[in-house]
């Protein structure tokens, strides 16, 4: 698999607060690699969370049950938003389930939903290149609450914000009305 594992982020971690490398993780122990690996998990959730491509299907389609609601336990959805027919709502995940907040009800009636859905990937399923920014995200804030050093802190952001500016490069146009003319020669394969 291309890209970076997850043991190399724990690793990237590690490093941030110059610790020895380790050669498997240590999950669900007490050890400082564990603790690394908790920071690349919640990083993980955290970037799953915003929605990229590789986590998010656009326009899902949801079918309320019989008390017209729509329940995502068990479920890996992260975040909603409503797609397609159903874009004038504004939904949102309330209690695991669909809430619409401009009606403050569980209650969407009997017409499917139309959602995009963002959900929860385990680091290596995560595009490669996403891999590199939890990483760095999990490295920063690991090396934060561990040793609290000001200068190192500013070194990780500076390594997070160039890592950052080479997502946005790779950002594929938005669709929709508010992409505007040039957006749509993108996805049309115009210039």
């Amino acid at each position: 698999m291309p890209g970076m594992s997850k043991l190399d982020a724990v690793n990237v971690c590690l490093a941030a607060i110059n610790e020895y490398r380790i050669g498997s993780l240590e999950t669900g122990t007490t050890s400082i690699a564990a603790e690394a690996e908790r920071y690349v998990d919640r990083s993980t959730a955290y970037f799953c969370s915003i929605g990229w491509p590789c986590n998010t299907q656009r326009a899902r389609q949801y079918t309320p049950n019989a008390a017209q609601q729509i329940n995502l336990t068990g479920t890996t959805v992260l975040k909603i938003k409503a797609a397609g027919p159903s874009q004038h709502r504004n939904l949102v995940i309330r209690s695991n389930m669909v809430y619409d907040a401009d009606n403050g009800s569980f209650t969407l009636g009997t017409d499917p939903i139309f959602i995009d859905v963002s959900e929860q990937l385990d680091f290596d399923d995560l595009d490669p290149f996403l891999r590199e920014q939890v990483s760095q995200h999990a490295a920063q804030m690991f090396a934060r609450r561990q040793n609290g050093n000001q200068l190192s802190d500013q070194y990780l952001a500076q390594e997070l914000g160039l890592t950052d500016q080479m997502q946005l490069r790779q950002t594929i146009w938005p669709t929709g009305p508010m992409a505007g003319s040039q957006g749509q020669q993108q996805q049309q394969g115009g210039g």
